[in-house]
């Protein structure tokens, strides 16, 4: 279906959904308005990945990894012996991810001016025996200890007091979270009607940090982590503005854009490796950029 099909379509779609709701009940329903919306916006979104063809390529031998791009969930299970990267969050006693402890700093800060609203967390890092734990009295709910992102230290489930589960979306803190925490490097990981992808059902409390530009290029597309990943075909450069993106199988160097500038390699625990990098100013004239559909 074309970009102009897709949008007419979700066009339609909003009017139809809005028609049939009397004004006043998305006034006293937020949450049912704001879902309304994001699902149309979700659906009439366009892929905005790029096809890119470097000039030339040359070998990057990474000195470090970076775990912030991981898959993780039931087919994809972290391994019995990881070790997350923690830090304490601002002596909470909360540990996570230092990358995902800066982005919740800045994405608190801004919904307290943006909204007036205080974000809180209600839960971050668990350890394998308190995933098992929390899966053992209540296993309906609770992911299978090793399938969960808490376990990875990538994510965490916020509220506004009084508000949590569900009921965050009714508060403008949530609605902001939900619309801008792409800008710090975060996707709200359970969408709202992916539940075929993820296996969860939506979740607009649960936060995962990726990073830039991943958060903005999933959240942009209406994409989840795992269609993300699955459609970043292995060998194959990915331009997204300035960035470029390409997922090589596992090894020990990686082919990357010459001249390529703030290159990090992130595995993502499906036998893949995701490199981002910066094209230094000419690569995009350099290189063959073909139109994505």
């Amino acid at each position: 279906m074309s970009k102009f099909c897709r949008r007419a379509l979700a066009a339609l779609l909003t009017l139809a959904l809005l028609a049939g709701v009397p004004a006043g009940v998305f006034a006293l329903r937020p949450d049912w308005g704001y879902r309304v919306a994001s699902r149309v916006r979700a659906f009439g979104a366009d892929h905005p990945l790029e096809p890119y063809t470097p000039a030339e390529t040359v070998q990057f031998t990474p000195s470090a990894l970076t775990d912030t791009l991981l898959l993780v969930n039931a087919g994809h299970p972290l391994p019995a012996d990881f070790a997350p990267t923690l830090t304490e969050y601002a002596d909470t006693g909360l540990e996570m991810h230092p990358a995902l402890a800066d982005a919740y700093a800045a994405l608190a800060a801004a919904v307290l001016a943006e909204t007036g609203e205080t974000l809180l967390i209600r839960d971050a890092y668990r350890s394998r025996a308190e995933q098992e734990a929390v899966y053992a009295a209540d296993p309906a709910v609770a992911a299978l200890p090793g399938t969960g992102e808490h376990e990875a230290a990538l994510a965490l489930d916020l509220c506004v007091s009084g508000y949590g589960g569900m009921a965050f979306l009714k508060t403008a803190a949530g609605r902001w979270v939900s619309d801008n925490a792409r800008q710090f490097g975060l996707i709200i990981r359970y969408p709202d009607g992916a539940e075929d992808e993820t296996g969860i059902p939506y979740e607009p409390w649960h936060v995962r940090y990726v990073g830039a530009p991943h958060a903005e290029i999933i959240t942009a597309g209406g994409l989840t982590l795992e269609g993300y990943i699955e459609a970043l075909t292995p060998g194959e450069f990915w331009r997204f503005g300035d960035w470029c993106i390409s997922r090589q199988p596992l090894g020990t160097s990686y082919a990357v854009p010459a001249g390529a500038a703030d290159v990090t390699a992130a595995p993502d625990n499906t036998g893949h490796t995701i490199l981002t990098c910066r094209l230094k100013t000419g690569s995009l004239s350099e290189g063959a950029v073909g139109a994505a559909d």
